[in-house]
């Protein structure tokens, strides 16, 4: 993907104040709005609730089976075209919550996902008898049937790009589905070692491969038209892997358990048709996810599943963030206020701006300079984020307390931040720069100290 450097940088801003105390106690109710949960009792609960959270009404609804994930993953980027929601089912009758579900949608034609092995015939039987048209996209093997969706796809997109995952292994499909969708391209299942037969890969100008050499071997990547590995030492490191490149400006993420697939797979439909990642958890390592997303732009949080699959720890991590987040937001707010104050126009918030932002301010423990530790400018972050812009700024400053208590005192800290650059004559020049459009506001919090970044741009 093309990157751009910066041409111009412009207005530099250092400022560190230590704050030995501080008074009044502000509480951050709206935070917690932040944070969200989709889920049922079971399975096919969850994905009725996420067709409610994304549909009214939808024409088509991709029927697939709860216990296969191979052609529901390869069907999520069809089913984002037809904007049909996925539902499951299971053995020969549908779930009574799932038959109501289709009812309210009021849906008047049904794709089964896979052969009868996989929905059956009397599952098929019952559509048909409630007045549905019922069309079945299905082939001898996974891998076939991958291939016949695809065809679909192809058919509505013409989309030269595509993705390979393989088809033994749900948690790759489950990284790349959602991005697929909004691109509009297939998911080819392959058996690792050999692409799948019978598809023409020579018609793909691009072509991802998600997972390492374990999954996709190398000798399947040198048969591809200019091929990018998306890969990582675990499924969640090549998941950010996946996010990461795809890069989408977006400030909501949708999370996911990276062991079981049907949250992920009916939510990647609805993902991709907010234009939001999915992120996938181990909840045993809520300091990975942690680390993770205070550097990415995110700050709406939505969990599929129950506590089961997605626990409380993880759901208190995301209700940090989004405690930042509001931090954030209230300096964000403020720089507007003095903006319009000057008789200039708002400046337009930017998730990945954000996303710079939180990056520098992590940096800003090892160094605090508008020097990156790896000693190039702070004007490489737009580079490394891949946002394009001919004139940037940056303001940044440190505020040092006894102990962090994000509860009580957290806008606080925020408006101590803001109070710094609007005090200083060389940020408030950055932020009342009329030619600047765009502002990204990160916070960082390390021990007993908080980090503030503003990047600015044109």
């Amino acid at each position: 993907m093309n990157k751009s450097v910066p041409r111009v940088l412009k207005g530099l801003g250092i400022l560190v104040v230590f704050f030995l105390f501080l008074t009044s106690s502000i509480k951050v109710e709206a935070a917690s709005e932040r944070v969200s949960r989709i889920s049922g009792e079971r399975r096919f609960e969850t994905a009725v609730s996420i067709s409610n959270s994304g549909w009214s009404q939808a024409n088509t609804v991709m029927i697939t089976d709860s216990h296969n994930f191979a052609d529901a993953l390869a069907g999520v980027p069809l089913a984002h075209q037809l904007d049909a929601p996925i539902l499951l089912a299971r053995g020969n009758q549908l779930e009574p919550v799932v038959r109501a579900e289709i009812g309210r949608l009021n849906a008047s034609r049904v794709i089964i996902l896979g052969g009868r092995s996989a929905v059956s015939e009397e599952i098929e039987r019952e559509l048909t008898a409630l007045g549905l048209v019922t069309e079945r996209l299905e082939g001898e093997t996974r891998f076939d049937t991958a291939q016949v969706i695809a065809r679909e796809l192809v058919a509505l997109t013409n989309s030269t790009e595509a993705a390979i995952v393989n088809g033994y292994d749900f948690a790759d499909a489950m990284s790349v589905a959602s991005f697929a969708a909004m691109q509009g391209m297939p998911v080819y299942l392959s058996r690792g070692n050999e692409l799948p037969a019978g598809v023409s890969f020579n018609s793909y100008q691009r072509t991802y491969i998600i997972g390492g050499e374990e999954a996709i071997t190398n000798n399947v990547v040198s048969q591809l038209n200019n091929p990018t590995r998306l890969a990582g030492p675990t499924r969640y490191e090549t998941n950010q892997s996946v996010i990461d490149y795809f890069n989408i400006n977006s400030d909501h993420i949708y999370v996911a358990t990276g062991r079981q697939f049907p949250d992920s797979l009916t939510g990647s439909v609805l993902a991709a048709k907010e234009g939001s990642p999915i992120v996938l958890t181990n909840q045993n390592e809520p300091t990975r996810i942690r680390s993770y997303i205070s550097v990415s732009p995110w700050s709406r949080f939505t969990l599929f599943g129950g506590e089961a699959v997605v626990n409380r720890e993880t759901h208190d991590v995301m209700l940090d963030q989004a405690v930042v987040s509001e931090m954030e937001d209230h300096i964000f707010m403020r720089t507007n206020e003095l903006r319009r104050t000057n008789s200039l126009s708002s400046l337009e918030q930017q998730p990945l701006l954000r996303k710079g932002a939180r990056i520098r301010s992590r940096e800003l423990i090892e160094q605090f300079s508008h020097t990156r530790p790896d000693g190039l400018s702070f004007g490489t972050i737009f580079e490394d984020i891949n946002y394009s812009t001919n004139g940037a700024g940056e303001n940044i400053a440190y505020i040092s307390v006894p102990s962090i208590n994000l509860e009580n005192q957290s806008l606080e800290y925020a408006q101590n931040i803001y109070d710094l650059w609007r005090e200083s004559p060389g940020h408030y020049e950055n932020m009342i720069r009329p030619s600047y459009n765009f502002l990204g506001v990160g916070l960082y919090i390390d021990r007993n100290r908080v980090n503030g970044t503003q990047l600015l741009s044109n």
